[in-house]
């Protein structure tokens, strides 16, 4: 997966995803005349999926069997960081099940909508219950622990 920030300054002729299974693009602001033109761009340049989250504006996504598109699911957000990521996910995670591109756009818009339910990462102090009890001093984790060893590596001038 490829995930990217559309920027239309920079013009989608920026994308290239060879070999890409899932493409997915944060499009805030952008028409969904726009939104088409980039996951067309996406499929274009190699990849076989291209999701295009919009906001408030919903979300498209475009494949083998044609472009789908869903309305955002209304929210109240608390905050609206990782919605895009979330939704995202999700949409990959349903790609791999196989499931009904239709029922993907419903389930990632569903769980995008309770990420914007919850403060993000930034600002916010999340109170955490944290069991120490058995936590290792990184002394005892170094005593316990054997190093990996690295890769092979050919010494200069080796197979010439």
């Amino acid at each position: 997966m490829v995930r990217f920030r559309h920027d239309p300054r920079r013009g989608s002729h920026r994308v290239r995803s060879p070999h890409c299974f899932l493409a997915g693009f944060s499009g805030g602001g952008i028409s969904g005349e726009e939104a088409r033109k980039l996951a067309a761009t996406a499929l274009h340049h190699g990849a076989r999926w291209a999701v295009i989250t919009r906001g408030g504006d919903g979300a498209l996504l475009a494949g083998p069997d044609g472009v789908h598109q869903a309305p955002a699911v209304p929210v109240h957000p608390v905050d609206t960081l990782g919605a895009g990521d979330t939704f995202i996910a999700r949409t990959l995670v349903g790609l791999l099940r196989k499931e009904a591109p239709e029922a993907i756009l419903r389930s990632a818009g569903e769980a995008a909508a309770q990420t914007c339910l919850a403060p993000g990462a930034f600002g916010y102090g999340v109170p955490m219950m944290v069991d120490l009890s058995s936590a290792l001093t990184i002394e005892e984790i170094y005593a316990k622990t054997t190093p990996v060893p690295g890769p092979e590596v050919e010494p200069a001038g080796a197979g010439v």
